[in-house]
């Protein structure tokens, strides 16, 4: 039985756009951004991962915070995908959609899960992030990559934070949304995150990083299906703006 620590890398494997979305390219249209997997969160440590349900052959023990992607929800157990291509069950009442780290976890504790408390961290150049990412204009979008040469939106983000900064962010989009301190869209400065929910209801799906003037840089999924320069202020991004969240001062 293999046990699993902190799951820090944010499911760096993540399969092919249609097993989990069930898009085509082509019913994508220009604007529409294809929302981050499914994640969800274990609620306590010791939870047992199992090849099947029926047979109870517990395959992984997952921690507390670690995340998962749930590819199919039952009434009892969640079938799941872990960062390392394993899949397996999971009991629901295990799974959360929440992120919110509990008050009793000390920082670093929580920064070693991929889960970061509303703080800002400190003496970072937003310029030497804006240059770097804006030298992967034109990098292809690819579902569930993080790099160097394509990406997906959060992997764009997390990535070009990693390189030109040193900062690592959480995986998806909707983990990244509670990193930071809270921002009014009419105080955006440049490195600041900005959050979109494309996937309709009110929940984070999309990501990017504001540069000025109104616009950001990020990795779109839609006709282009590149890294590109957009602006949230009008269209559809000014009809799908979430939040905004800064981690550089």
């Amino acid at each position: 039985m293999k046990r699993h620590g902190s799951l820090s890398k944010r499911l760096s494997v993540i399969l092919c756009t249609g097993m989990l979305i069930g898009f085509l390219p082509g019913e994508i249209s220009a604007n529409q951004n294809i929302v981050d997997p499914d994640v969800s969160y274990l609620t306590q440590d010791e939870a047992e991962l199992y090849y099947e349900t029926s047979s109870k052959q517990v395959i992984s023990l997952l921690s507390k915070g670690d995340s998962v992607i749930v590819t199919d929800k039952g009434k009892e157990y969640s079938k799941v995908l872990l960062e390392n291509g394993q899949s397996g069950y999971i009991k629901n009442e295990l799974l959360t959609d929440s992120i919110k780290v509990s008050e009793d976890e000390d920082s670093q504790e929580a920064t070693s899960r991929g889960l970061f408390r509303d703080k800002k961290i400190e003496n970072k150049n937003s310029a030497s992030l804006i240059s770097f990412a804006k030298g992967k204009l034109g990098s292809p979008y690819s579902y569930g990559s993080r790099g160097p040469n394509k990406f997906d939106c959060s992997g764009f983000v997390g990535y070009s934070y990693e390189k030109a900064l040193g900062i690592k962010l959480p995986r998806d989009s909707r983990s990244m949304s509670v990193t930071g301190v809270s921002i009014k869209k009419s105080d955006l400065q440049e490195g600041d995150l900005v959050f979109f929910h494309t996937g309709g209801g009110n929940r984070v799906s999309h990501v990017g990083i504001y540069i000025e003037d109104g616009n950001f840089i990020h990795a779109s999924s839609g006709n282009v299906q590149k890294v590109i320069i957009s602006n949230l202020n009008s269209g559809y991004y000014a009809k799908y703006y979430h939040s905004a969240k800064r981690v550089i001062k």
